[in-house]
């Protein structure tokens, strides 16, 4: 493989990999799943997935690409049937890219739209949200900026681009959750959105429940796709995974948990409902900004949405990188070309998923399926988040379990990383056995309830 360059630094890696987890699966996608799935005790359940399954399928996945220190392509060229996951991960980060521009963009559009006050002097939020979404103009140069934003920071390069940009940008969006997070405990409601988000209630807990807590605790961290394998490349020898990976699964801890504590005061203070679902950041929380005089209304919302568009920055940055080396391994492109062809394939296919909502009725009521129709992005996710990716995860645990020996593993996982042997066959256990019979279980599990069968 020809390398661009390497993180400077474990600091560099860790910024970098907080960047990939941390974006609007955790900001945005995270409080609904807990208001949607009985509060504290979804939340608990989550964090010890994070923690005793999650941290060691990372330094797993992590310690592969840095071995083969190559990216989705070459990681897995010599492994036979085994190299399907190099392609299942870089076709999934493409059409994942492709739609995560176009709600970027939204993101964009919105913070520009608040700013300007007229969101704000909204009478209809959900109105002006179906508005907004339909307006394609608008929002075909929204994605195109986002996209350009993005192809941007990877065309620069690892330690001057990804590294670079995560390094300044986390620590911003940390400090800005704290501000939002201030204010939010002085309103009125705090108290019981506080006791919502922490006081668990263990009779609240279905299977469902449990299964998303797993799913959201292996793509929070960037499980199986090809993120880790491909920033795993660019790590030196010396590197000490296990403090990485810590360092890693406590920052998207931290943020996931800040992310409630800002979400929930502000929903019980104005008498919303938590289980609002994926609207809950388009449709409901511009209902709290307008309470407040017009500065801090803008103030306050443009912080917020300001907050989302750099995690969805700092997320795409590492989604799309996996579809961009494996072009620059499989085909021998220079960085630039790769990031151009991609980059505009990528904006290319995001334009059904921005004609999905309203604009154009076929890409809106896009499939039918056992009698519930998806649109275009929602058959994205059915194909990619749903089956690709669960599947990606099932044969990379079977692939360091058999193909990738049990010695080599040890091997790569002792460089810079001294480990005693309990914890290394902990690891193992994980990766080979506990991993893959509970992602298979949530595999089944949408796939029947996709057939209508449960």
């Amino acid at each position: 493989m020809k390398k661009n360059n390497q993180f400077s630094s474990s600091i560099g890696f860790i910024a970098a990999s907080l960047g990939s987890a941390v974006g609007l699966g955790q900001i945005w996608r995270f409080p609904y799943e807990v208001g949607q799935y009985g509060g504290a005790a979804f939340l608990l359940v989550y964090l010890l997935f994070t923690v005793f399954l999650g941290m060691p399928m990372m330094i797993v996945e992590t310690a592969f690409g840095r071995a083969r220190q190559g990216g989705t392509h070459s990681a897995y060229a010599q492994a036979g049937f085994w190299k399907s996951l190099g392609w299942i991960a870089a076709i999934g980060a493409f059409f994942t890219m492709s739609f995560y521009n176009v709600v970027t963009g939204w993101i964009l559009g919105y913070t520009v739209e608040l700013l300007r006050g007229n969101l704000l002097a909204s009478s209809d939020i959900p109105g002006f949200f179906t508005a907004f979404t339909q307006d394609v103009p608008s929002n075909l140069c929204y994605t195109l900026l986002v996209s350009v934003l993005v192809a941007g920071v990877i065309r620069a390069g690892v330690s001057t681009g990804i590294e670079r940009f995560s390094k300044v940008l986390m620590p911003l969006l940390v400090l800005m959750m704290i501000g939002l997070i201030g204010y939010g405990l002085t309103l009125s409601g705090a108290q019981q959105g506080i006791s919502f988000y922490l006081v668990p209630r263990l009779s609240d807990l279905s299977p469902q429940a449990v299964a998303t807590a797993l799913s959201q605790a292996f793509m929070g961290l960037g499980i199986g796709p090809g993120i880790l394998v491909t920033f795993g490349s660019y790590l030196p020898k010396e590197t000490n995974l296990l403090k990485s990976a810590f360092f890693i699964v406590l920052g998207v801890v931290v943020v996931s948990f800040l992310a409630g504590f800002i979400i929930f005061p502000f929903i019980f203070h104005q008498g919303l409902s938590p289980a609002g679902g994926p609207g809950l950041v388009f449709m409901s929380l511009p209902t709290v900004f307008q309470q407040f005089a017009p500065f801090w209304g803008k103030l306050l919302g443009g912080a917020f949405f300001l907050l989302l568009l750099f995690a969805a920055v700092t997320s795409g940055v590492s989604v799309l990188a996996v579809s961009i080396n494996h072009a620059i391994e499989r085909w021998g492109w220079s960085r630039n070309r790769a990031t151009l062809v991609v980059g505009s394939a990528t904006f290319l296919m995001g334009i059904p998923s921005l004609l999905s909502a309203g604009a154009s009725d076929f890409f809106t009521h896009f499939i039918t399926l056992n009698g519930r129709t998806y649109d275009f992005i929602g058959a994205i996710l059915l194909v990619v988040q749903d089956s690709l990716f669960p599947l990606a995860a099932i044969f990379l645990s079977r692939f360091m379990a058999k193909r990738w020996d049990t010695y080599a593993l040890t091997a790569e996982l002792q460089h810079g990383t001294p480990l005693a042997p309990w914890l290394l066959a902990y690891l193992r256990m994980i990766a080979g056995y506990v991993a893959p019979l509970l992602i298979g279980g949530i595999f089944i599990g949408n796939m029947l309830g996709l057939m209508g069968l449960v």
